[in-house]
């Protein structure tokens, strides 16, 4: 967790107000004070929760009202309203 939010830079997308940056394997994200989920990297498990990208050098947006999230390996999980929801690899 951050502790004051930041902007955080990634490609040619600005991502302001960060609150929290996380990293899987290969993919990363970041949610800021809005609640909003971007992510970035490999995708090619869906892991991104794309179904169009492969793999993304821009942060693209994942999700919005997000409560809390995590990284596995090659897996995104997150929380809405108190429902856990996963994307990516299942796996382990």
């Amino acid at each position: 967790t951050i502790d004051s939010p930041s902007v955080v830079k990634k490609g040619e997308v600005e991502l302001e107000n960060v609150v929290s940056l996380k990293a899987g394997y290969n993919h990363f994200c970041a949610l800021n004070n809005l609640n909003e989920l971007y992510c970035w990297g490999d995708n090619s498990l869906f892991q991104l929760n794309s179904s169009v990208l492969v793999y993304s050098n821009n942060a693209v947006l994942a999700e919005i009202s997000v409560g809390e999230f995590a990284l596995g390996s090659n897996h995104t999980c997150i929380t809405k309203n108190s429902i856990p929801y996963c994307v990516g690899a299942n796996q382990n």
